[in-house]
């Protein structure tokens, strides 16, 4: 499960909401707007900024721009 925050980051919490932590943001990047999860496999995640889309295979540790720049 993932969840936003009131700062420009998500968390994500693998054991009920009892402990959460934070998914990392692409590099240099301040603030992602939107975060979606492959329903398939949830370490597959977009995010969205005001730049380019990024994508994520191992759930948010590292990102790949695959639009813009």
């Amino acid at each position: 499960t993932y969840s936003n925050s009131s700062d420009p980051r998500f968390f994500k919490t693998t054991d009920g909401g009892t402990t959460w932590e934070s998914v990392g943001l692409p590099a240099g990047v301040k603030a992602i707007w939107h975060l979606l999860v492959n329903p398939l496999d949830s370490s597959i995640l977009y995010t969205k900024t005001d730049t380019a889309i990024y994508k994520s295979t191992d759930s948010g540790k590292t990102w790949s721009i695959i639009v813009g720049s």
